[in-house]
């Protein structure tokens, strides 16, 4: 179903994939020419498990269109939120973010209570870059030398109590493996951490994935056994 959440002047398109009456899992796509159609293979295989998601076309992206210099960091995290405040969420609230997106959907725990994040090969940005507009500031600060070093993620995920996977590709020459294996060391009172390495990924996982079924399978089962996890914890509180 598809549907449209205004933001600022703005309208971002959206969509929800799945049963009624469930929870839903948020979908954060990446930066660049991503948008949300990228994990579309694997929602609707979840939504096969009756775990409906929903996922929007950030600012500058897909349907919604507009301008890149609009928006930035933190008005992704907004729009994220937007888009999550705008569905009857009384169940367990979990996030998949994707690239930046996985950024995105750290900051978002900071504001709400997020009972499951799964990063893919995530970004992770300094505070610097965050209230910057995309443009060519923004490229400037993230293209200093390990300037992701100097993130709030860190601190951010120290706090975070709910249930963390993050998928990493063993060919990305974008996110640095020195962040995947930071994120989990730094989520410390996570309530289950796991960390899945996808052998020959490049960056660009959800397309990798999407023709090597194998693969597909395992970051599927991952995610299931991850989310079985959270929903019950979830609702033993």
């Amino acid at each position: 179903m598809d549907f449209k959440i205004d933001y600022r002047g703005h309208v971002l398109q959206a969509d929800r994939i799945g049963p009624l009456n469930t929870s839903t899992l948020f979908v954060l796509h990446g930066a660049g020419s991503a948008t949300r159609g990228r994990f579309l293979s694997l929602r609707e295989r979840l939504a096969e498990s009756n775990i409906t998601s929903t996922a929007l076309d950030f600012l500058g992206h897909g349907e919604t269109g507009g301008q890149m210099s609009d928006s930035s960091l933190a008005s992704r995290t907004e729009q994220a939120l937007a888009l999550i405040t705008s569905q009857d969420q009384k169940s367990l609230i979990s996030i998949i973010g994707s690239s930046m997106g996985a950024y995105n959907a750290i900051k978002i725990t900071e504001q709400i209570s997020v009972d499951m994040l799964i990063l893919f090969v995530p970004g992770i940005y300094s505070p610097e870059a965050y209230r910057t507009p995309f443009g060519k500031e923004f490229s400037r600060i993230i293209r200093q030398d390990r300037s992701w070093s100097e993130s709030d993620a860190w601190e951010i995920l120290s706090k975070f109590t709910g249930s963390l996977l993050v998928i990493e590709s063993e060919n990305d020459t974008v996110i640095p493996k020195e962040i995947p294996e930071r994120l989990i060391s730094s989520a410390t009172r996570a309530r289950r951490c796991e960390h899945l390495t996808v052998a020959g990924a490049p960056h660009q996982i959800a397309k990798y994935l999407s023709e090597n079924p194998k693969d597909f399978d395992t970051v599927v089962q991952k995610i299931l056994d991850m989310y079985g996890v959270a929903n019950k914890a979830f609702n033993s509180d």
